[in-house]
């Protein structure tokens, strides 16, 4: 971590500034109010006392005391006036609801975020942010469905917030809003605020609205034809089940991104049903996916599963078993009728593609997660990849496993890092002169009654430093709030971050998950590494990552393959050229990263006219390659010794050496070319 902290803080003011502990400026650029300060110590004693979760917290610089809210008596005035208006608003959107009124909500919120925002959250901003999104979601005029609930929503603010803070830009929001409203109509009483238990029941509602405006998609289910097709599933179905359930259910959530991973069912109503009767009160779900027996004859001859022929549901996969595809799916499915989050997770080996389940469990005084069940051999150091239910993004586990985080914290922190990312996306977005027309930035201050003079302090500049801040401080209170991260790796992708702020976050997360959540860290560090300027600094980044994750070959693969590319841009081909052969002589049983780094090494040779060279290229990587053993060849099609073999065959046949190319594909046993492969 020390060399790219070097490189980040590009100005140190002592031999020590680079290595200590980061301090970081809470308003940087803000005008009349840089007294305020934040810092980030992820330091193994802070991990410690929130039991190992990640997290992010407050500190105070040596040469800079925050301003504290009781020595402002402007603070005070402001949140009170605030409230007060906001309360008359929000009141006028519920027997309202049009773009009139949701801009009023907003420009409350804007006159908080840049003349407001105490370091000590009070629950304003969570609630300013949280009526602008309704405003925002439901106010346009393209909701009825929206504006039909609207005075129920503004009547049950917890609700309210657990729906308006779940919806990502990705969600077809009118589809949102018509699966809430359809609970609501039935199920007005359990999803009211005052009901007992109505936390738990509006959480879930928020997440099945969010889950199924577009049905959730299963990563495999769908490729596997008609015979494996996921069931069409009815949320209000979904909801009420659940709903009955409630006291037979292992986890019960205030939390709605816990429940996402609950309730993208993919089995029918029916097979739910005898899930839970099976399995209710099942705390070792993982074990489940090792009672499927395997069925040998597919995977080894490549037979037709047997669960093809009397039905894909649960029940059959339990009677005649399957493979891992199966053995994951039952244990997912299972995991959520009895109340479990989980996830279907697959990996790519060098041979063959892999699944398994990752659950939620109970770790003493907090919830974790669990990828472990079903993850052997070379899969324990292989980057397991999730669908996220909701947005259909293909993702890591390791941003599942954030959502641990968010189910063992209150829900006024987790509302507070939604309210304090909405405000620092707002800076940005008004830096950038984004938004309306008739916003400008700084908004002007309110002349109505109770409102007085502007603040002394000003108003906080829309630019990045001041966006950062409320970054900081929203992952101080949920480091597990994901969006938070997103827009960390987005402002970094578009190199909008300097030496200095790329170096505190550098830190942070290095300490915070370089060890625990590596691919977490990988890939929150890789937008900052790839923005970096020039090339051959970046490069050497991409050597410090190889360096750091040398306990995860397939990502130090993938970060000499960049890096290999980065030497490309600049011109180098030998060094891109050096990159690429670590990869092929150092990893080829290490994940996919041989087939690209061959790809871009061939081109690097056709590049440089050296046709002749290609031959002994493949003919190097694929000694090198492991030959798959005891599996069909459909599973065998999808490993890197066919593959390689297969373009190696295709380069020798070019090069005039037929005999050869004939030899290789009997070799790899390509009796078929157009043979395709499944994973198992």
């Amino acid at each position: 971590m020390r060399k790219l902290a070097a490189h980040f803080c590009k100005y140190p003011r002592s031999p020590d500034s680079c290595t200590s502990a980061p301090r970081l400026p809470l308003a940087t650029n803000d005008a009349g109010m840089k007294t305020r300060t934040l810092g980030l110590s992820m330091r193994a004693a802070a991990l410690a006392a929130v039991a190992g979760t990640l997290c992010l917290g407050l500190a105070t610089s040596a040469t800079a005391q925050p301003r504290k809210l009781t020595e402002v008596p402007d603070a005070a005035r402001v949140e009170k006036v605030i409230r007060a208006e906001l309360d008359k608003v929000v009141a006028k959107f519920a027997t309202t609801p049009n773009r009139i009124v949701a801009d009023e909500i907003e420009t409350l919120f804007d006159v908080y975020v840049a003349y407001g925002l105490p370091e000590k959250d009070t629950g304003l901003l969570a609630d300013l942010a949280a009526w602008r999104r309704l405003g925002l979601q439901a106010g346009d005029g393209k909701n009825p469905s929206g504006q039909k609930i609207a005075p129920f929503l503004v009547a049950n603010p917890e609700l309210s917030k657990g729906l308006v803070f779940m919806v990502r830009p990705e969600d077809d929001i009118p589809g949102v809003y018509a699966l809430m409203a359809k609970m609501v109509e039935k199920h007005e009483k359990e999803l009211a605020d005052t009901r007992t238990g109505a936390t738990e029941a509006g959480a879930l509602a928020a997440a099945i609205s969010v889950v199924y405006d577009k049905p959730p998609a299963h990563p495999v289910l769908a490729s596997q034809g008609d015979k494996a097709a996921p069931a069409a599933v009815d949320p209000l179905e979904v909801f009420e089940f659940f709903l009955a359930s409630e006291s037979r259910l292992v986890v019960k959530s205030k939390q709605p991104r816990v429940w996402v991973n609950i309730v993208d069912v993919h089995c029918d109503m029916d097979d739910l049903r005898w899930a839970q009767q099976m399995y209710t009160g099942n705390q070792m779900v993982g074990k489940v996916y090792s009672s499927i027996v395997y069925d040998t004859g597919a995977f080894k001859f490549g037979r037709e599963k047997k669960v093809f022929k009397d039905g894909y549901t649960l029940k059959n996969i339990k009677k005649v078993g399957g493979v891992c595809t199966e053995q994951a799916y039952f244990a997912s499915e299972v995991a959520k009728a009895i109340g479990v989050p989980s996830v279907y997770v697959t990996g790519e080996g060098s041979d063959v593609g892999h699944a398994w389940v990752g659950y939620m469990k109970n770790a003493g005084s907090r919830m974790t997660w669990d990828f472990s069940e079903g993850r052997f051999g070379d899969y324990k150091t292989t980057q397991g990849r999730v669908t996220d239910p909701q947005t259909g993004r293909a993702t890591t586990d390791a941003f599942t496993g954030l959502s641990e985080l968010i189910a063992s914290a209150s829900k006024e922190k987790v509302w507070e890092a939604q309210g304090r990312t909405d405000a620092a996306a707002r800076l940005i977005q008004k830096a950038n002169r984004e938004g309306r027309v008739g916003k400008p930035w700084p908004p002007a201050w309110p002349t109505g009654e109770g409102w007085g003079d502007m603040p002394k302090a000003g108003p906080r500049e829309a630019a990045i430093g001041p966006a950062l801040v409320q970054l900081r401080a929203a992952l101080a209170a949920c480091a597990g709030y994901e969006p938070a991260w997103r827009l960390l790796m987005l402002w970094s992708e578009k190199g909008m971050l300097d030496s200095a702020a790329k170096k505190q976050w550098a830190d942070a997360v290095i300490n915070m998950a370089g060890r625990d959540r590596p691919d977490f860290a990988f890939a929150v560090l890789s937008p900052m590494i790839r923005s970096a300027e020039p090339a051959a600094e970046q490069c050497r980044l991409w050597d410090w990552a190889a360096g750091e994750f040398q306990k995860r070959p397939d990502l130090v693969s993938a970060s000499r393959v960049a890096q290999g590319e980065c030497w490309e841009k600049a011109g180098e081909s030998a060094r891109a050229w050096t990159s690429y052969k670590d990869v092929i002589t150092k990893y080829p049983n290490d994940g996919r990263g041989i087939l690209i780094a061959l790809a871009r090494a061939e081109a690097l040779l056709l590049k440089e006219k050296k046709d002749s060279s290609v031959v002994g290229l493949y003919e190097d990587a694929f000694r090198r390659i492991n030959k798959p053993s005891q599996m069909s060849s459909g599973f065998e099609t999808a490993s890197n010794y066919y593959m390689v073999g297969t373009r190696y065959a295709q380069v020798l046949e070019g090069a005039g050496r037929v005999a050869d190319a004939v030899r290789i594909r009997k070799q790899i046993g390509m009796d078929d070319p157009a043979k395709g492969g499944k994973g198992g």
